[in-house]
C-alpha cells in the first residue's frame, strides 16, 4: 500500500498542469457546494426573521382561545405576573406587550375594517421592525396620545395623509361602543398585506380608554436571539406559567401562529435544495469528466505498467488513490475558499434587488440575505465532493485496469 501510495503522490505531480486544473475544477464544485448550501439556510433564516421581526414575533402568549377568535373577552388579565416570567426566559432578546381588536375606521365618506394594535412604542420598536418601515411621518412616542401610525395600503384606500384625523370605533369590554379620533402621526409599509391594508397602531394608553380594558393586554409577543431557540424558550415558557397557575393562558410559536409560513419555508427549502442536487449533479459530471480525460490520457503508461506484470487490482489501486490524494488536495482549497466566500457574504450580504417583486410577494422588507455557514452544511459539502472524486474515478480506473498492453498503442 505504501509504495502505490507514494507512486499516486509522485504521479500527481509528474503531470503539474493537468492536477491543477483538475483540482480547480474539485475545488470550484466545493466552493460552489458550500457557498449554495449556505445561501440556502441564510435565505430561509432571512425570511422568518423578516416575518418576526416585521410583527409576529417568534412566540406570543394569550389568553386560552384568542388567537383564534380575537375575542375582547379573552385578555390577559395580570400581565405583569406573565412578565415576571417573560423577563426570565432563556434567549430572550426582547418582548411587547399589546391590546389587540377588530374595528372600523372612517374619515368623510370612507371606511374600512381594521386590525388596532395598542403598543408600548419603546417595546415595539425593539421587538419588530415596525419603525424602521416608516415611509411617512413619524412613529409612536410614549407621549403621542391620541394619535396612530396606519398601513400605505390603508391610507391609500382612505385617501388620508399625514395630520388626517381618524374615527376608530370598536366593540369595549364594558360592551359599549368605544369611540374615538386620532390624528394620523405616520404610515409604515411592512409589504405584509394584512398590515399595510388594514393596521392601526396606537399607544397602548389610548387603546386601554378604547376597548376599556383598565391594565390588561390581550397578548405578549417574544422575540429570542435566534430561532433555532425557539423550542426551549417556548418549553420554559409553558412549565413556568403552568407553575404560577396561569394555565389560562396559551403559548404559541410562530409555526402555530402563521401555519402558512411554515408551509412556504418548507416550500421554499425544497425548491432550493433541488437547486443544490443541480449543483451537485453539475460538479459530479464536471469531476467525472475531467477524471475520464486525464486517466484516458495515460493509457499508454498503464499499459506498459501491465506489460511489466503490475496487476489490473494495483493499477485499479493507484488510481482510486490518485483520485483520493486529488480530492484532498481540492478539499483544502476549495474549503479554504469556499469558507471565506461565505463569510463575506455573511458580513456583507448579497443584495438581490433585480427579485425585488418577488421578495415582497413573500412579504420581505429587504432584498439582502445573509448567507449562513453551519457546521453540517460544511460537513455535507465536504464529503460529498471526496465521495464524488473517488467514485467518479472507479469506472474510468476499471478501465484502465482491463486494459491490454497490445490496446494501448491505439492511445498514443
Amino acid at each position: 500500500m505504501g509504495v502505490f501510495l507514494r507512486l499516486a503522490w509522485r504521479n500527481l505531480w509528474r503531470h503539474r498542469r493537468r492536477t491543477i486544473i483538475s483540482a480547480s475544477a474539485i475545488a470550484f464544485g466545493l466552493i460552489c457546494i458550500i457557498f449554495f448550501h449556505a445561501f440556502i439556510t441564510g435565505f430561509n433564516e432571512s425570511y422568518i426573521e423578516n416575518a418576526v421581526r416585521v410583527y409576529m414575533g417568534h412566540i406570543q402568549i394569550h389568553h386560552q382561545g384568542f388567537q383564534e377568535s380575537m375575542n375582547i373577552d379573552d385578555y390577559i388579565a395580570d400581565p405583569q405576573a406573565v412578565l415576571r416570567i417573560v423577563s426570565q426566559t432563556p434567549h430572550l432578546q426582547a418582548y411587547t406587550t399589546r391590546i389587540k381588536g377588530y374595528g372600523l375606521t372612517a374619515i368623510g365618506d370612507n371606511s374600512s375594517g381594521v386590525l388596532i394594535l395598542g403598543v408600548v412604542p419603546e417595546e415595539e420598536a425593539q421587538a419588530t421592525f415596525i419603525e424602521e418601515c416608516m415611509v411617512e411621518g413619524k412613529y409612536l412616542s410614549a407621549d403621542s396620545i391620541g394619535t396612530i401610525i396606519i398601513g400605505k395600503g390603508l391610507a391609500d384606500n382612505l385617501q388620508v395623509k399625514v395630520g388626517d384625523s381618524l374615527i376608530i370605533i370598536t366593540n369595549a369590554l364594558d360592551r359599549t361602543t368605544g369611540r374615538g379620533r386620532y390624528t394620523v402621526r405616520g404610515i409604515f409599509r411592512t409589504n405584509y398585506s394584512e398590515l399595510d391594508g388594514g393596521a392601526v397602531f396606537m399607544n397602548i394608553a389610548d387603546a386601554q380608554g378604547l376597548f376599556a380594558y383598565d391594565d390588561k393586554v390581550s397578548e405578549i409577543a417574544l422575540l429570542v436571539d435566534d430561532s433555532q431557540n425557539v423550542p426551549q424558550a417556548k418549553r420554559f415558557l409553558i412549565e413556568q406559567l403552568g407553575q404560577e397557575r396561569l394555565t389560562q393562558l396559551e403559548v404559541l410559536d410562530w409555526t402555530e401562529i402563521a401555519p402558512q409560513m411554515q408551509q412556504m419555508v418548507e416550500f421554499m427549502e425544497i425548491f432550493l435544495e433541488i437547486l443544490l442536487v443541480i449543483i451537485i449533479l453539475a460538479t459530479f459530471f464536471g469531476i467525472f469528466n475531467t477524471m475520464l480525460m486525464s486517466i484516458l490520457g495515460r493509457m499508454r503508461e498503464f499499459g506498459i505498467m501491465k506489460a511489466m506484470g503490475t496487476r489490473p487490482s494495483q493499477i485499479f489501486r493507484l488510481i482510486i488513490y490518485e483520485s483520493s490524494l486529488l480530492g484532498l488536495i481540492a478539499l483544502a482549497v476549495g474549503a479554504g475558499l469556499g469558507y471565506l466566500v461565505t463569510v463575506l457574504a455573511n458580513i456583507n450580504g448579497l443584495d438581490l434587488a433585480f427579485f425585488a417583486e418577488g421578495f415582497e410577494a413573500f412579504g420581505a422588507i429587504t432584498t439582502i440575505v445573509y448567507a449562513k455557514l453551519t457546521l453540517n452544511g460544511f460537513i455535507f459539502a465536504l464529503v460529498v465532493v471526496i465521495t464524488t472524486t473517488v467514485l467518479v474515478a472507479i469506472y474510468p480506473a476499471i478501465k484502465a485496469a482491463r486494459i491490454k498492453p497490445l490496446e494501448a498503442i491505439r492511445y498514443i
